[in-house]
């Protein structure tokens, strides 16, 4: 329960002892319509994150020694032995296979959109026995809850089998269901600062308090009425309505990035966009665009690098072009060749056709590898192939490694048909597949002829091959260890790509300097090699400047660094981590759990941080910055505060101009109403002082007509239309703030007494009888000319104040555009003005009779003392 329901609640209590009725019912009517809107919302929220988790199927598990039985996936528990069907079907829970192999899209959690292959883990039977179970290590053998198989792969009539690992929130998608329910908090020095400035507000109630005490007290009042009537100053001076017109401009902004096709689950986000700093950007899938096409390939040949192919097909048959055709993961689903967009251009490049045997293919006494094979056949338009030309050659794949962002490479094992041994093929980062080569067989000019490509925005990819030994046999590849298969190799995405990619964007100057930062071995020491990258025009500080010293906000030169590099620094040295931070620019290669640390080190020293990727090995970052955006409509993008379903980066400032329009109307709705709350409060405490207070009605048409009205429209601005690059202010303390809120309390508060002490100038004014008033049983006299005076000065101020705290450029849209806040000004002025009319001046009674009684009432001596004469 929010302590300020509870707040209001003590406060209507309050105003109906006070017989403010119509006051306190609208206040009940009106919070009790935002809990119902804040439970329904919170309903909707929790039934959609349900709808996504509880979905029950009927599932196959062995039990009681293998018999097949039918169950509800809710009733599944570890340990149970689930049966895939042919068909497909979702995962309720995360389980290990055991026999046959999977294609499973596992987009739903990582938002990526190509089948992945799991397979039953292979090796010498003592080793599985011995080896304990890690969803990490054996993720590739892991049927995650919430993914989907697509299809499946065994031998002859066996089954697919997974023993079920974890059920429920611990599973893979349990957690991230947790961290949707239970997210981390995140510090926002606006929400800080507002809990103080309360405190602030509570303290001079306090004051109010003590001294409505001490005049009631001097005026002979009652304790009941004393009570009441200090009480009544703690609700004035603490507006319960604070925290909802703090969330309007948030209300507003949700509805507006709606429209825009963004959406967003945790709304206090919004406000801290507004202060962001800093924001990051995936580079792949984000910054650039998901096509892709072949330039050519480069082979090498004794270690020397020849003339770029254009057309892969016609390479000669050798190790090149049969990497080109085996080193992927593509599967055929529907007759339509599926996997990652560069496996299958890289594929296609090469014009072969790739086979996958059938379900009830028996060879080898186990599942039949794919093949691959030079295209020999035609396809005529009744879609039937006719066989023109036999050519034996037929490429056999027997083992995948998949690619992995640890390893930053993927393996195949494969064999050519009629062929006494096997053959390796690597391909991965360049730098990656050199270090597994021979060095014999690199290229001395290796880093020159990379960077010529990389420096161009490409993507280049490494292949390397080597033979296995014919005595290998089918089993022991099969059962065979990453490490020891890519072992002395031969060799046949980049750092400076990423460089490449952050020129494009603008976020490196063309002509601005880039230093690489990368860890090298220094016989057994790992140091950090800083050169300079070459074919900048412009010339650069010094290596030695750049440890020693940082310049401001603007800086002649970038650091880019790598993910391996990255760690180096941020286990080993902690100093030059922090002025990387401060000056990185491009930070390639990293791992998901790279740009998790990445996003975390730079709040850790002050930055306001923001992450926009696609969903794709981004969830960790997303979820750590302020504002993370997805561009992936998968289930991991719940996880992110905002999700775009325009999958560009668009959105971003779009997000930041949302955020700096909300941010500067928390801050106007949060002054108007503290303001709105002292001005009321010294209007009361005025009116105390001669045993006055404002009526039921006057409470009413100041909250309803006034106040709310206006502080509604006040969110309504738009943001502007151009993002500048200062941003608005985040702490409600800061002097330009503080200054700002006591000149307006001292213009408000001196208005009130200049027009108190004016009227009691007044030849017609007639004082309030305090001691007549208590001792006619009443606690205070409304109808007076002080409470008319201060009403219609207190009305008028609040409007001016709206118009005050209601300022445009350079985050918001001008008043003027506003066109309801206009209105709405417009219509309390002259309701007010109406009711001043009715109250009109006179300057005395007309009739005798009048001049009488008000001659009576203000003599003192009268009537005479009869007791006395």
């Amino acid at each position: 329960m929010n302590p300020f329901y509870i707040f209001q609640l003590f406060s209507i209590l309050l105003w109906c002892t006070n017989d403010y009725y119509y006051y306190a019912s609208a206040i009940f009517i009106m919070s009790l319509g935002s809990i119902i809107i804040t439970i329904r919302q919170t309903k909707q929220h929790l039934v959609a994150l349900r709808d996504m988790v509880a979905h029950a199927d009927v599932v196959t598990v062995l039990r009681n020694k293998g018999v097949p039985e039918e169950i509800l996936s809710t009733d599944l528990v570890p340990g149970d032995v689930v049966v895939i069907p042919p068909q497909g079907t979702t995962m309720h829970c995360d389980a290990a296979l055991i026999s046959g192999n999977c294609i499973v899209n596992e987009s739903m959690l990582t938002g990526e959109l190509i089948p992945l292959p799991h397979h039953t883990p292979t090796g010498p039977p003592q080793e599985q026995k011995a080896e304990v179970y890690s969803p990490i290590v054996h993720k590739r053998h892991t049927l995650f809850n919430g993914t989907k198989v697509i299809q499946t792969r065994y031998y002859g009539n066996a089954k697919v089998l997974a023993v079920v690992i974890r059920t429920g929130f611990f599973t893979t998608k349990g957690r991230l269901i947790r961290s949707i329910l239970n997210p981390r908090p995140v510090e926002f020095q606006f929400f800080k600062d507002s809990m103080r400035f309360i405190s602030m507000l509570a303290v001079l109630a306090s004051v109010g308090f003590a001294y409505s005490v001490y005049v009631f007290v001097q005026q002979g009042a009652k304790i009941g009425v004393i009570i009441e009537k200090s009480l009544d100053v703690i609700t004035i001076a603490v507006p319960p309505a604070l925290p909802a017109a703090m969330a309007i401009g948030m209300v507003y902004a949700l509805q507006r990035l709606k429209k825009q096709y963004i959406y967003c689950i945790q709304p206090s986000r919004i406000n801290m966009c507004g202060k962001l700093k800093l924001f990051c950007f995936d580079k792949t899938g984000t910054l650039t665009e998901d096509g892709l096409d072949l330039l050519g390939v480069v082979r090498v040949e004794d270690a020397r690098f020849e003339m770029i192919v254009k057309d892969a097909t016609i390479l000669p048959q050798g190790p090149m072009l049969f990497a080109m055709a085996t080193c992927h993961s593509l599967t055929m689903i529907d007759n339509e060749l599926t996997g990652d967009p560069l496996d299958i251009k890289m594929f296609e490049a090469t014009g072969w056709v790739f086979d996958e045997p059938g379900e009830d293919n028996k060879k080898f006494d186990t599942i039949a590898p794919s093949t691959v094979r030079p295209k020999t056949r035609e396809m005529t338009d009744n879609q039937v192939y006719v066989r023109i030309k036999s050519v034996p050659l037929e490429v056999g794949i027997i083992r995948q490694f998949p690619f992995s962002s640890d390893v930053q490479r993927m393996t195949v094992i494969t064999r050519i048909l009629g062929s006494d041994h096997m053959d390796v093929y690597v391909k991965g980062a360049p730098e990656v597949i050199a270090s597994l080569c021979r060095p014999e067989t690199v290229p001395a000019n290796f880093q020159e002829e990379l960077e010529i490509y990389t420096k161009e925005g490409y993507r280049v990819l490494g292949v390397a091959y080597g033979a296995l030994g014919s005595k290998v046999t089918w089993h022991q590849a099969q059962r065979a260890k990453r490490d020891v298969i890519e072992k002395d190799l031969i060799f046949s995405d980049n750092m400076l790509t990423a460089v490449s990619v952050g020129r494009e964007c603008g976020m490196v100057g063309i002509n601005e300097k880039v230093i690489l930062a990368e860890l090298e071995k220094q016989g057994n020491v790992d140091k950090i090699r800083w050169s300079v990258l070459p074919g900048n025009k412009k010339s650069g500080p010094s290596l030695n400047d750049v440890l020693i010293e940082i310049p401001g906000y603007h800086h002649p030169y970038h650091i880019a660094v790598s993910g391996k590099t990255f760690a180096y620094i941020r286990e080993n040295e902690p100093q030059i981590m922090k002025r990387l931070l401060v000056c990185g620019t491009v930070f390639a290669r990293m791992s998901p759990e790279q740009k998790t640390h990445l996003v975390e080190e730079l709040q850790s020293i002050g930055y306001s941080v923001g992450m926009c990727g696609d969903g794709a090995n981004d969830c960790g970052a997303l979820k750590a910055a302020y504002a993370g955006i997805s561009l992936s409509e998968a289930e991991a993008s719940i996880a992110s505060p905002f999700t775009s379903k325009i999958p560009n980066i668009e959105c971003v400032p779009k997000v930041i101009k949302e955020g700096r329009c909300a941010l500067v109307t928390s801050f106007a709705c949060f002054k108007y109403m503290a303001l709105y709350s002292i001005v009321q409060f010294v209007s009361v405490l005025i009116l105390y002082s001669i045993g006055s207070n404002l009526s039921d009605f006057q409470f009413l048409y100041i909250d309803l007509v006034i106040i709310t009205s206006l502080a509604l429209v006040m969110g309504y601005q738009h943001p502007y239309p151009i993002l500048v690059s200062r941003r608005p202010g985040g702490s409600l303390v800061a002097p330009i703030v503080l200054v700002s809120l006591i000149s307006q309390i001292v213009i408000q508060i001196t208005v009130q007494v200049s027009g108190f002490v004016y009227v009691k100038q007044q030849s017609w004014y007639v004082p309030v009888n305090v001691s007549m008033l208590h001792q006619g049983g009443k606690d205070v006299q409304q109808e007076c000319h002080d409470n008319t005076v201060i009403f219609t000065l207190s009305s008028f101020q609040y409007i001016i104040l709206a118009v005050a705290f209601a300022r445009g450029k350079p985050y918001r849209l001008p008043i003027y555009r506003n066109l309801i806040l206009s209105q709405d000004l417009i219509v309390p002025a002259r309701c007010t003005r109406t009711l001043l009319n009715k109250l009109r001046r006179k300057k005395g009674p007309k009739n005798p009779y009048k001049k009488i009684q008000k001659d009576i009432k203000s003599d003192p001596h009268w009537p005479p003392d009869a007791e006395n004469r």
